[in-house]
Parts: structure tokens; sequence; C-alpha cells
């Protein structure tokens, strides 16, 4: 089934490139080098990824009765057992592509700050459907995607600061602070 939706998401990702470079070519007139379509390829493949693990593809029934009780225990914080640290582990691990991949995909220079409100709003939308369809709504769950993300950020930060500076004393540049 998840082979199936990678499928699905690849065409689909492809096809999302592939309009962003024909607006980009012939309308906006820019140039872009071809790594560029390909992660943002794999930026929406990612994006559409996520909302498959989380079930939002597959929402059946809204229930606002389940919303309100969802609400009223996400406020527990009940932290503890392996399965717990295991489910922070994994929103960690699924949010870390969000901050690493945005800042390459994009073409502006994007901000920690950016990168937790984004991260902040895109896991409580989440959080927020899963409530209406019946799944659990966690803080636990908004708390850890927001630091998957930032780690992301983190790590990006770092390599790419570490390409520049690998990149100025090949060509000779010494290294700016």
């Amino acid at each position: 089934m998840l082979i199936a939706f990678l499928y699905k998401s690849f065409f689909i990702s492809i096809i999302t490139v592939l309009l962003f470079a024909f607006v980009d070519k012939l309308i906006l007139k820019k140039k872009r080098r071809k790594l560029k379509y390909i992660i943002n390829a794999v930026f929406w493949m990612y994006l559409m990824l996520v909302l498959h693990i989380t079930g939002l593809f597959e929402i059946r029934q809204i229930s606002m009765e389940r919303f309100i009780s969802q609400v009223q225990d996400m406020w527990s914080l009940e932290w503890g057992g392996n399965a717990e640290i295991t489910m922070i582990i994994l929103n960690l691990i699924m949010f870390f592509p969000l901050g690493f991949l945005l800042p390459i995909a994009t073409d502006k220079e994007i901000k920690s700050k950016t990168i937790i409100i984004l991260a902040l709003v895109f896991s409580s939308i989440i959080e927020v459907i899963q409530g209406f369809s019946g799944r659990f709504m966690e803080l636990n769950d908004i708390i850890a995607n927001i630091c998957g993300a930032e780690i992301g950020y983190i790590i990006y930060k770092l390599l790419f600061s570490l390409a520049n500076r690998i990149g100025n004393n090949r060509s000779g540049k010494p290294d700016s602070p």
C-alpha cells in the first residue's frame, strides 16, 4: 500500500515540478538549475508522504465529539514508556526533512523562526484533522515535529556553511566570518 502511494506521489510530484518549470521558463522567464527542480520534486514527495503517514488521505468520517474529546486529552502531556519514546523519535524523523529541504527548495533565505512557525502550523493542522477523524491528537507530536524540523534546519545550516568554506578555500578566497 505504501509502495503504491509512493508511485502516485512520485508522478504527482513530477507533474507539479513540471508545472513549476513551465511557469518559471515560459511565464516568469527564470532560469534555474535542473537540480533545483529535482529537489523541489523530492520536497513535494516528502510533503505527500507526511500526509499519507499521518492518515490525512484516508479520512472517511469527521466527528466533532471525537475532536472535543481529543482536545481535552491532548493537554495531559503524559510521557513514558518505550512506545512514547518511539513515537517521539518517529515524529522527529518525520519533520527533519521539512527543516532540511525547505531552504534548499526555495530561493529565499529562510530563518530558524520561519522553520519553527511552518512546522508549528503544518503539525497543528495535521493534529487537528487527526482529532476530527478519531485518531490521536497529541501536543507531544507537535513539540517533536517542531524539534525535528529545527534539527533539520540546523544540520542544513551547518552543511551549507561547511560547503561555503570548502568552496572558498578551493577558490583561494579567505573565509568570511
